[in-house]
């Protein structure tokens, strides 16, 4: 407590904190520090759901959920999550996602199940749905289907670019469909400027497709379209279509 106390103290005083001061007119006399103490939370559970109309998409994994929202654990969903945490666990979950949703506005949570309870975590608001997506259609162009799961809605298509974290400088993913292993954090900045991602494998719920939510770039998960391509589809001047309502992804030679 004492150390948690003395690191808010201190980040009083960082640079952004005295520049707004500054800017505003203001002296260090009118600095108010916040503190809120809690009970800490050993999850047996956690996830995120989703409040998508009057249903809700729950994705969870046992233990802590830190390894689902950091893109290098899958996510159960369905009877595999209940099977998984307990119906009674889901249940919860999704009452809780329901209330949030109804108080705050914010349709997305992140959870964590624990003594029979269901904590919230965070929640928020993810953006707008894609103007002109319909998950539910086919995509219509010709070339090889390969299959993958939904994470972010939306349509996109562009020259197919494979990208490691460690590459992402290296790479121009600019107007590309960008490849990943997993939806690691680290890869955010190559969202700003990509038109889709399709990653090899990781979760939904995923931070990385939170923010690719946010900023309506559609994403795939669970797709390996290696098979076709080989391990550098830019070498071989690979097209993906992505859909990433239904999880589908076409590629086509250019």
């Amino acid at each position: 407590m004492v150390v948690a106390f003395c690191l808010l103290w201190a980040s009083a005083f960082a640079v952004d904190p005295l520049r707004r001061l500054e800017g505003c007119g203001l002296g260090l006399e009118a600095l108010q520090l916040a503190l809120l103490v809690q009970p800490e939370v050993v999850p047996e559970a956690g996830g995120v759901a989703r409040v998508t109309g009057d249903a809700v998409i729950a994705e969870g994994v046992r233990g802590h959920p830190g390894a689902l929202l950091s893109g290098w654990a899958e996510g159960a969903r369905d009877g595999v999550l209940a099977g998984l945490v307990g119906s009674s666990t889901v249940a919860g979950v999704a009452e809780l996602a329901l209330r949030v949703y109804a108080v705050l506005g914010d349709d997305v949570i992140e959870w964590a199940g624990c003594g029979g309870k269901v904590w919230l975590l965070q929640s928020l608001r993810s953006g707008p749905r894609p103007p002109g997506d319909a998950p539910a259609a086919p995509l219509p162009v010709a070339g090889t289907r390969v299959p993958g799961r939904p994470a972010v809605p939306g349509t996109a298509a562009g020259p197919l670019v494979a990208c490691a974290p460690h590459e992402r400088a290296a790479r121009d993913c600019r107007g590309a469909i960008v490849l990943v292993d997993r939806p690691v954090p680290g890869l955010a900045p190559l969202l700003f400027g990509a038109r889709g991602v399709i990653s090899r494998a990781g979760a939904a719920g995923s931070h990385l497709a939170g923010v690719a939510r946010s900023l309506g770039v559609p994403m795939v998960v669970g797709c390996r379209p290696d098979a076709v391509t080989g391990p550098d589809p830019a070498a071989g001047a690979w097209f993906a279509t992505i859909n990433g309502g239904t999880g589908e992804v076409v590629l086509a030679r250019q």
